[in-house]
């Protein structure tokens, strides 16, 4: 569809719905700002541009000035309806509804108001897009079986916008799972309870086997299936499933650290925990002190973990790591596994010279770890050296002093001349040959060769622009002529950005070399001359490195908005260095939030205290509301009124902010505010993946709660029916006297997270035995 036919549909919008067209005007250069790339009919687009001009004013003269009143009376004229209605299909037709989520909100108002027929071909086009346009439909729609089972079929989260009726609704339910597994979450109690319709929505979310009935998670092939897709799901199956060597298996495979939900059988089992291995070779610093501490003793284990990783040694117990077999499996692998070994077998190693001359054969800086006298052994210092030449560090002073040695090492690489002796550098700097052998390798041994070679070198244009391919930085060698050197120069900052401070002030305004060096190291900046520090592209092009790039910038730059709206969309930081009017600016300040959250701590107090605009940028971002709710600084102390907590409610917003943060609600609340906000948000908590490791985390949950019994009866609820998180309640929990025994009249098993206070009073415990 051609773009003047778009456009008419949206200025058609305009007259009954103003601000359309304001989000959609940018069509005709790309959305982007730019010019169209093909400039070569302008004269016909004119053309059919003052024609289009000509349609919208016959559609605009007709639009009154109360445009609510226009919607609401249904005053259109049956022409223009159906106008609109043509239009709209037109834009289905060719794929053209792709103005973002501005533009889907308002076309559904306008078509629902308008009540035009094809309105459900219209909503299912916009649901491909985006599923909450659903929210904009009418109840009626909401609560059309054939086209709600069209729209799950696009997505499956379309489920949210259902009738009660339709989430009970088996087959509507069975498809929106089919497309997402997640929608299971959105179905009736009694739903989760079908086999099929849970079994579907594990095969493509394994999390949902947390929201399947206790007799499901008995299930052996559909907790298999939620464990290939997520293996931490383990926790939630039933314990002889836990039991179940290949349902372990399977979920060791996608995820090592499920190893800590198995039995404690599997949990020994040699298979299993090498499996869990494979998937995570540091699975030893996630499972329990207690699970560490039993695989640490147990030799078969140890042995094939520090084949896979030398760094499990370090959880090997006392004796093992007395094992010289285990110790020695280890340091083939990496020779720093010896810092984990025993400090008798370590001070044995490093004697031991057959030991160490293997080693270094694998890894020269294994040197560092050898006796004083086998770092004096020359062959053992010449195998480390023809390894790395970082070994020469390692070796005694004799042998840095051996010029065999020496050459060796710089032959691998000519930095090993800083670790010779004194002595043989001044040797070698006077050895034509040699500096020149070893510049081969590394550009930078001109720093200790003699001053009259190091004279001779850099006037060299050949030679130094060798040395420069290698080290940017051996510019700081070259003749004040060749520092004038366009090619030269360039080569050196193509290395390395910042070697344009050795160039010659004339190159520091060279546009070529200046967008180079900053291309490699945004502080080159610093060094180019102010009109290139006052040049948009130039400055833009560090500013795509690091935001800090704009320290250097001109202050003129720092005050032009389009620049800033640029530079902020290549990176957030950039903002910090805005004029104070650009950070008091909403676009700019807008953009940058959409690149990060971060962003909002170098916005002015001025924005920070305009709650609407807080509002529009959290539905843009919604992490922005971590900003407020962390304390990270709140000048303006924003209060979080039912109208920020709804934006806080959204599923979507709680999947990703921490108990952390949701506890300072309390903080916020006020005490005329309605206790109901609290209430729904803990019943949600249940429902955020990953739980039990947030609630972990989590110090002061009794923030959330306030005083009410409704609330402190939907945190019991929560946890009597997921028994999993009631050893991760706070010590302010396990202490409370009141809390245990609420919770133990429906699940005695509390008493053993209970303080250790609480468990050793007698009087309590026959309390609850008796209740």
């Amino acid at each position: 569809m051609n773009k003047i036919k778009k456009v008419l549909v949206l200025s058609s919008l305009s007259a009954i719905l103003p601000f359309t067209i304001v989000s959609c005007t940018n069509e005709t250069n790309n959305g982007n700002g730019r010019k169209p790339s093909d400039t070569s009919n302008n004269n016909t687009k004119l053309k059919k541009d003052e024609k289009l001009n000509d349609k919208t004013k016959n559609i605009n003269s007709n639009k009154q000035e109360d445009n609510v009143d226009i919607i609401n009376s249904k005053k259109l004229d049956e022409k223009t309806i159906k106008s609109i209605e043509n239009q709209y299909l037109d834009l289905i037709e060719n794929k053209a509804i792709n103005e973002g989520s501005f533009f889907i909100e308002s076309s559904l108002k306008v078509i629902k108001k308008l009540d035009v027929k094809n309105y459900k071909k219209f909503v299912l086009e916009v649901v491909k897009q985006d599923y909450r346009a659903l929210e904009y439909a009418s109840e009626e729609l909401k609560n059309d079986k054939a086209f709600m089972l069209e729209a799950v079929k696009q997505n499956g989260s379309a489920l949210e916008y259902a009738s009660e009726e339709l989430k009970k609704d088996r087959e509507v339910v069975l498809e929106a799972v089919k497309q997402n597994g997640f929608a299971l979450v959105l179905a009736s109690e009694e739903l989760k309870k079908d086999r099929e319709v849970v079994l579907e929505a594990v095969k493509q979310d394994g999390s949902m086997l947390r929201f399947a009935s206790e007799e499901l998670k008995k299930d052996r092939e559909v907790v298999l299936e939620a464990v290939k897709q997520d293996g931490s799901m383990l926790r939630f199956a039933s314990d002889e499933l836990k039991k179940d060597k290949d349902v372990v298996l399977q979920a060791v495979k996608q995820d090592g650290h499920a190893l800590e939900f198995a039995s404690e059988e599997l949990k020994k089992d040699k298979d299993v925990v090498l499996e869990a291995m494979k998937r995570d070779s540091d699975i030893f610093r996630f499972v329990s002190e207690k699970l560490r501490e039993e695989l640490g003793k147990n030799r078969d284990i140890m042995l094939e973990a520090v084949k896979q990783d030398y760094r499990a040694l370090e959880y090997a117990s006392e004796e093992l790591k007395k094992d010289k077999v285990l110790v020695l499996e280890a340091a083939k692998r990496d020779y720093s596994a010896l810092e984990f070994a025993s400090k008798e077998l370590r001070e044995e190693f490093r004697k031991n010279r057959n030991i160490m001359l293997e080693a270094v054969k694998q890894n020269g800086s294994a040197l560092e770890y050898a006796s004083e006298k086998l770092k004096g052994d020359r062959e053992i210092v010449l195998e480390a050296v023809k390894q790395n030449y970082r070994a020469l560090e390692y070796a005694s002073d004799e042998l840095k002093s051996d010029r065999e040695v020496v050459l060796e090492a710089v032959k691998q690489n000519g930095g090993a001349l800083s670790f010779a002796s004194e002595e043989l550098k001044k040797e070698f700097g006077k050895n034509r040959k040699f500096v020149l052998e070893a510049m081969k390798r590394n550009g930078l041994v001109l720093e200790y060769a003699s001053e009259e070679l190091r004279e001779e070198f850099g006037k060299n244009r050949d030679i130094m622009l060798e040395a420069v391919k290698r080290d940017g930085d051996a510019l700081r060698f070259a003749s004040k002529e060749l520092k004038k050197d366009k090619d030269v120069v360039l080569e050196a900052v193509k290395r390395d950005g910042r070697a344009l401070v050795y160039a010659s002030k004339e190159l520091w305004r060279d546009k070529e070399i200046v967008l180079e060096a900053v291309k490699r190291d945004y502080r080159a900046l610093e060094y180019a001359l102010d009109e290139l520090q006052n040049d948009k592209d130039v400055v833009l092009e560090a500013v795509k490195r690091d935001g800090s790039a704009l320290q250097f910038a001109s202050d003129e730059l720092k005050k032009d908005k389009a620049f800033m709206l640029e530079a902020v969309k290549r990176n957030y930081g950039a903002l910090y260095y805005a004029s104070d009017e650009l950070k008091r600016d909403k676009d700019v300040v807008l953009e940058a939030v959409k690149q990060s959250d971060w962003a909002l701590q170098y916005v002015s107090e001025e924005l920070i205290k305009n709650k609407e605009f807080i509002f529009k940028i959290i539905k843009i971002n919604p992490y922005i509301i971590l900003y407020f709710i962390n304390d990270i600084r709140r000048p303006g102390k924003i209060q979080l009124d039912n109208s920020l907590l709804n934006i806080l409610y959204s599923y979507e917003t709680l999947n990703f902010i921490d108990f952390n943060y949701i506890a300072n609600i309390s903080e916020y609340k006020e005490k005329n505010q309605n206790k109901i906000n609290l209430s729904n948000l803990l019943k949600k908590v249940a429902t955020i993946q990953r739980g039990p490791d947030r609630l972990y985390k989590y110090k002061d949950l009794k923030n959330l709660i306030d005083n009410s019994n409704e609330d402190k009866q939907n945190l019991i609820s929560i946890l009597v029916k997921e028994p999993d998180l009631l050893k991760y309640i706070p010590y302010q929990f396990s202490n409370d006297k009141e809390f245990i025994s609420l919770i133990a009249k429906q699940n005695k098993d509390i008493i053993k997270f209970a303080s250790r206070r609480l468990q050793y009073d007698e009087e309590f415990i026959n309390s609850i035995k008796n209740n």
